[in-house]
């Protein structure tokens, strides 16, 4: 094989994979919808006059500057363009000049407003826009957030500002100008070859402000370039519309601060988890892991969504009497579980199962959610589930409050016996229906019913019937699931 075949060959596998990698992007740039965020920046602008102070006086400026800059160039530089690129283009010589001079001139008036005086103002609207989304902990990381009549506000800045614009991004720009000779589908490239650089800083500032070791920015461009070029590209061709080059900067950073918030908000502040009891063992000695099968609920689901590390367990001593001060804080019932979520600075309470359960899912990937969506029946389905399960419990803590707590001669017979007929109808039940998956809150719920009857009612054997050794197979493979064996349940004689 001669030495040109081999340097052709390779040149060749340059090629494909070049076009292959960019296929990759272009596929991740329409699924991600980044797209999409520089116009809804547009309509949160002008939905929130918060916003226009920032900008007010910068812009004007910014105006002056860009009719300056397009009458100059219009002026003396159209005709010339238009000629030179009709040797390429013909008669669409006249036509392909215009975005080439529109985007010579939103290059030079955002180089040069964003240098003197639009750059802080583009900072400030990011960060007054991350605020009215609530992100006041990721606004905090890189400047002060003060408190005026109740409502959040800017104060100095502790770093300085990270990114007012990119040289690299400049000089990529100018060097593919010429793209526009081609009619058309030059103007598309010219969009798309630029966009993955021109706007990715707005929304990575909101990263870097938290930490973002130079390596680590590189690794988090390189693996969302699609979205960060489907951004740019609709960002950019915004900013080529004559005499609102600034303006649509404006409502680009807008934009990228609401989807820094999407994104901040799809993975989740990290909850803390209050009120779980967390023994060691229980009184018997012999079983680990929180003992209340509506705590129980909620590990476990959080284990098999992924969320248990983002959990931080506080332990407690539940009591129907006189319920622990921190516990009536979260939940004024007293009752366990109750979820505490940190979200941008602010503390929320979560209670109890069934709601830390769908609370579960609205921070988990989809391909995980406990229940259907709720345009789907199946949801009702499986909310029915959850009612009959949870109704078991609750005739089981009776069966045990009224056997146990209540003195002997206070005992009701026929409390106890009609508790534990709702308990065998419930089985029955239960063992008609198809048997739950994991994960499912169908499954998490069916696991730790069964799990209690168990551990709290012997002497009730809630295997009998059809529907009872049904659900004992059903059972036996349940508490073998990794989820299950990693909050220390010993598997039922």
């Amino acid at each position: 094989m001669s030495e040109t075949t081999t340097r052709q060959r390779g040149v060749a596998e340059i090629a494909r994979s070049q076009v292959r990698a960019a296929a990759d992007v272009g596929q991740e740039a329409v699924s991600s919808g980044a797209y999409v965020y520089p116009v809804k920046g547009i309509y949160y602008l002008l939905a929130h006059p918060r916003l226009y102070k920032p900008i007010a006086k910068p812009l004007g400026l910014s105006f002056i500057t860009n009719l300056g800059i397009l009458a100059f160039l219009f002026t003396f530089t159209y005709l010339p363009q238009a000629a030179f690129m009709a040797i390429f283009s013909g008669p669409f010589g006249f036509i392909t000049a215009i975005p080439l001079i529109l985007g010579e001139a939103a290059a030079i008036t955002t180089v040069i407003a964003k240098t003197f005086y639009l750059g802080p103002a583009l900072e400030n609207l990011f960060d007054e826009t991350l605020l009215l989304q609530g992100q006041t902990k990721l606004v905090s990381n890189g400047r002060e957030v003060t408190t005026q009549s109740g409502t959040k506000a800017l104060g100095k800045l502790i770093l300085k500002p990270l990114h007012r614009f990119s040289k690299e991004g400049i000089i990529r720009y100018i060097l593919s100008i010429p793209l526009n000779f081609i009619p058309v589908v030059g103007t598309v490239f010219f969009l798309g070859y630029n966009g993955g650089l021109w706007e990715v800083e707005p929304n990575l500032r909101a990263n870097e402000k938290v930490v973002f070791p130079q390596d680590q920015r590189k690794r988090w461009i390189s693996e969302r370039r699609g979205a960060y070029t489907s951004f740019g590209f609709a960002a950019l061709a915004l900013n080529l519309i004559p005499f609102a080059t600034l303006v649509f900067s404006c409502t680009s950073a807008v934009g990228a601060a609401l989807w820094a918030a999407d994104e901040e908000k799809r993975q989740g502040s990290k909850p803390d988890m209050s009120a779980v009891p967390e023994q060691d063992k229980t009184r018997d000695g012999d079983v680990k892991g929180p003992q209340s099968p509506y705590v129980r609920k909620v590990v476990i689901a959080a284990r098999l969504l992924g969320l248990n590390d983002r959990i931080e367990r506080i332990v407690t001593k539940p009591s129907e009497v006189t319920p622990p001060q921190n516990l009536i804080n979260t939940n004024p019932l007293g009752k366990v579980p109750a979820l505490v979520v940190d979200s941008a600075g602010s503390k929320r309470a979560v209670f109890d199962s069934p709601v830390i359960l769908q609370y579960f899912d609205t921070i988990s990937e989809p391909r995980d959610r406990l229940y259907p969506p709720s345009s789907d029946p199946a949801r009702i389905d499986t909310l029915n589930y959850e009612a009959l399960t949870d109704g078991i419990l609750d005739a089981t803590y009776l069966i045990r409050a009224e056997s146990i707590k209540q003195p002997e001669e206070q005992r009701s017979a026929q409390l106890i016996a009609a508790q534990r007929n709702k308990v065998r109808r419930g089985i029955e039940a239960l063992g008609a229906l198809p048997e739950p998956e994991f994960p499912s809150a169908k499954a998490v719920g069916l696991a730790c019913t069964l799990w209690y009857l168990n551990r709290r009612l012997p002497d009730f054997n809630w295997r009998e019937g059809q529907g009872g050794k049904k659900l004992e197979d059903w059972f036996k493979r349940a508490v073998e699931h990794p989820a299950w064996v990693e909050e220390g349940e010993v598997p039922p004689s």
